[in-house]
């Protein structure tokens, strides 16, 4: 059996070309033989193995034929294809499958390309562990710089990241040199992420991504309260609401008296309970019944809310003034 695998690091990733030893010699044929296949690419996926390939010259081909290895057995002939891309579907994960190419013209089988060898498997990557939205990082809110977890096979050395499925302005790295950071761009929304791995000598997975929704600030849109102007007593009932630009988070109203805080940290609520109308539609609720011995007057009704994802939103008052004078 003739057999030539990629190995070895100096050929890792960036040139992205076949490596190993030279094939055998092969057959002489009579006639004009054609040119070799060259710049094999061998790309893995759980299921499946593409081969890409070109071919100098410019006369063209009539044909190419695709030869397989499985594990230790022969070369065998799987496929005669006009197209420079061939997708193996009959492949096991368990399996190490080794691929030489040959072009053919006027019935002509030219030199077999180098022997590209790799085994089908599960690549991944996951976003801020799996969470659907994020303020930039778990590690520093706010910075863009998100966590992204890694799954490959063994044998995988080095991956690229980038929000472009092209990858062109990704930077590839080694795998498994610590943590895995990477830096969104800037503006909030759905951000996806594109990833590749690679192994030696030409071998690299299918294109695999990951979404997330980053937010990076919260937004107070109005506060209200239902006095209407009148005096509270004890006892009373009087509905606070604060609209929020997203939904998820805590929001808290405190009662202000000039610079001193006579009531602070009223919890709203977004469930359905406590007031609130809707559940889960942003709009953060409560029927509050004033307690004995408070005193205020002409004051401010101060909301707050700290989102779902840790954003802090600037404290905004309602527009209307609050007094109540409830005998202790």
């Amino acid at each position: 059996m003739r057999r030539t695998l990629a190995a070895g690091w100096a050929c890792i990733i960036l040139g992205l070309g076949a490596c190993g030893r030279t094939p055998e010699a092969p057959t002489t044929f009579v006639g004009s033989q054609p040119p070799t296949p060259s710049d094999v690419v061998l790309e893995l996926a759980s299921a499946t193995t593409t081969l890409r390939w070109s071919i100098d010259g410019s006369g063209g081909v009539d044909s190419y034929r695709i030869y397989r290895a499985v594990d230790v057995g022969d070369f065998l002939l799987v496929a005669d294809t006009s197209d420079t891309e061939y997708v193996d579907s009959d492949v096991a994960r368990s399996a190490l499958y080794t691929y030489e190419i040959a072009a053919v013209l006027n019935d002509v089988e030219g030199n077999r390309s180098q022997a590209i060898s790799g085994s089908p498997g599960v690549y991944g990557i996951t976003l801020e562990g799996g969470v659907a939205k994020t303020s930039g990082s778990s590690i520093i809110p706010g910075s863009g710089n998100i966590n992204v977890d890694l799954v490959a096979p063994v044998g995988t050395v080095a991956f690229r990241l980038s929000e472009d499925a092209d990858l062109v302005n990704g930077t590839t790295r080694l795998l498994g040199t610590g943590a895995t950071l990477f830096s969104l761009s800037a503006g909030d929304g759905v951000k996806t992420v594109y990833a590749r791995f690679f192994a030696a000598g030409g071998v690299q997975s299918e294109l695999v991504s990951d979404e997330i929704i980053l937010d990076t600030r919260a937004v107070i849109l109005d506060v209200t309260e239902d006095s209407g102007g009148s005096t509270l007593g004890a006892g009373s009932v009087v509905h606070f609401t604060l609209v929020a630009d997203a939904r998820g988070g805590a929001a808290t109203v405190d009662l202000v008296a000039g610079e001193t805080v006579v009531v602070d940290n009223i919890p709203l609520f977004d469930d359905g309970a406590f007031g609130d109308v809707v559940a889960g539609d942003g709009v953060f609720e409560r029927d509050w019944t004033v307690p004995a011995g408070i005193a205020l007057a002409n004051g401010l009704v101060r909301g707050a809310l700290l989102d779902d994802v840790g954003n802090t939103a600037l404290e905004t008052a309602a527009t209307t003034r609050l007094t109540i004078a409830s005998a202790p």
